[in-house]
């Protein structure tokens, strides 16, 4: 009964190892677990040890196709990663180049100029846009960014530096933007409702002028009227007159 168990367990294992599609490392062990258990002899184990070896398909170490397109993805995203990374990096270093002490007067910083520094010198750069008021920006900055922190703001790479240099030029105090400009600004539009007040008085005044001349009109022919019945009325009485002196020579 024992031999016809062996016998089962041992055709059981060479009928799986000629199908090869086994991983080595498992059936090696399986193997391993029979003879320790006395399931087979060391002869049986020797065979099917051997037969293991000579039949393994190497591709069955692979992992499942599922498995290995599940990596492939990974592996991707990771790649499309450090290439976006690489691009940054790339863009960042053209538009804030590494700050390095200046040569000469024309190399210093200026309103507008935009810096990488590298503080600790670890690798680790922060990024700098240097604003100046307009006095000082005649001479500007050849200081890196830590030394005169007034002199700079520490940006990212998702910042608007344009929107920032604009806004800091629009700020009166940086002497960018004079008073003058502002009230001339002013000026401009007090001119323009001037010009509108004037406009309405004029029309005002041409209405004015119409009604006067209107006034006189109507002053003329009244006095034309009174002038006509003084005459009708003169003229009655020197005829009530001559009437009278016929009367009396009667």
């Amino acid at each position: 009964m024992a031999e016809r168990e062996n016998m089962t367990i041992v055709e059981a294992e060479r009928t799986v190892l000629a199908g090869k599609n086994y991983e080595l490392s498992e059936e090696l062990n399986k193997i391993n677990i029979f003879w320790a258990n006395n399931d087979i002899t060391q002869s049986e184990r020797d065979e099917l040890v051997e037969l293991a070896k000579t039949n393994a398909d190497p591709d069955s170490e692979l992992p499942a196709y599922a498995d290995r397109i599940s990596a492939l993805e990974l592996a991707v995203a990771d790649l499309q990663s450090r290439v976006a990374s690489l691009e940054g990096t790339a863009a960042a270093k053209e538009k804030f180049p590494l700050w390095t002490k200046p040569a000469t007067k024309a190399q210093y910083a200026h309103t507008g100029s935009t810096y990488s520094y590298d503080a600790d010198g670890d690798g680790t750069v922060e990024y700098y846009l240097c604003l100046l008021t307009k006095a000082q920006d005649a001479i500007g900055d050849a200081y890196n960014p830590t030394v005169y922190k007034g002199h700079w703001k520490q940006v990212t790479l998702s910042d608007d530096i344009d929107a920032l240099l604009a806004a800091w030029k629009a700020d009166e105090k940086n002497g960018y933007v004079t008073t003058s400009e502002s009230a001339g600004t002013t000026d401009t539009t007090t001119e323009e409702k001037t010009s509108t007040v004037t406009s309405t008085n004029t029309a005002t005044e041409s209405t004015d002028t119409t009604t006067s001349t209107t006034d006189s009109t109507t002053d003329t022919t009244t006095d034309t009227a009174d002038a006509t019945t003084e005459t009708t009325t003169g003229s009655t009485d020197t005829t009530t007159s001559t009437a009278d002196t016929t009367t009396a020579e009667k």
